[in-house]
């Protein structure tokens, strides 16, 4: 043995009782072992995550990790109500009895009638582009016969619309026709400007039979690109009376008219005589 040899060292030996409590020893210090995360936690926790994204409540971390910075949130727009257009009312509600016993005795002086022979069955005071008008049907009842009467500043003017002597055909408003014409046509005016191809006092007006059903009739009238403010009238009796006309002046072609109905509880009707067309103007108003 060569005692400067680690080699040649005898090894101690330990009684099995001490090395079974060495190793309890040991075994008594090291760290617990790690429990696995059940697999549903994982999506629970991001499904979490994404909660307080969306809310725009969360904080994040700025990219340096350093300084939080407000999370991006969603804008989501809100639904805005489409502008109403706007309507004019023309109508002054029914004439006075003196009224329209005054357009009566006009009109039947200018047509050779006698006015006594007729009483109104509508009257309705109007507002058109030239001024308030009054609007007088009247029949005689013996022969059946019936004249429409228009009387404003300008002057007064009318028109048989049935009756032996009357070109125009009487058609009686239905719930499938809701409205039929009271006087073909009826009157269309514009004042030519000094510059070819412009016109103002731009003015239109139909009257109508219409049904019961019937709770407005509108017109307008202007171009595609400026169609002019709507002018609305109510019905009574049986007829209405409806005009419209330009605020500005327009360029003379490519001019419109618009017809529109609506019934007693506010729904669009549909007729052959609504809708857009092209007014045949006539003769400038005084």
């Amino acid at each position: 043995m060569n005692p400067l040899s680690p080699h040649d060292v005898p090894r101690p030996t330990l009684a099995p009782a001490r090395r079974d409590e060495i190793l309890r020893e040991v075994l008594s210090a090291a760290p617990a072992p790690r429990r696995p995360r059940p697999a549903w936690q994982l999506p629970l926790a991001a499904a979490a995550a994404v909660g307080v994204i969306a809310t725009g409540s969360a904080v994040l971390l700025g990219g340096d990790g350093s300084r939080p910075r407000p999370a991006a949130t969603t804008t989501v727009p809100t639904a805005t109500t489409t502008p109403t257009t706007p309507v004019d009312d023309i109508g002054g509600g029914p004439l006075s009895p003196g009224a329209a016993q005054r357009v009566i005795d006009h009109c039947a002086r200018s047509m050779g009638f006698d006015a006594g022979r007729y009483a109104p069955v509508f009257t309705q005071e109007a507002r058109t582009g030239s001024g308030a008008v009054a609007v007088v049907l009247a029949r005689d009842a013996a022969t059946g016969t019936e004249y429409l009467c228009r009387d404003a500043a300008y002057g007064t003017d009318g028109s048989m619309v049935a009756g032996p002597q009357s070109k125009s055909v009487v058609e009686q408003p239905s719930a499938d026709r809701p409205l039929t014409s009271v006087d073909a046509g009826g009157w269309s005016y514009a004042t030519p400007l000094d510059r070819p191809g412009v016109v103002t006092d731009l003015g239109v007006d139909r009257s109508y039979r219409v049904d019961p059903a019937v709770g407005r009739v509108e017109m307008r009238v202007g171009t595609a690109t400026a169609p002019g403010t709507w002018r609305s009238a109510v019905p009574s009796d049986g007829y209405v009376y409806v005009a419209a006309w330009a605020d500005t002046e327009l360029p003379l072609d490519g001019i419109v008219l618009e017809t529109r109905a609506f019934d007693t509880a506010g729904r669009p009707l549909a007729s052959d005589l609504l809708g857009t067309e092209r007014p045949d103007l006539g003769s400038p108003r005084p």
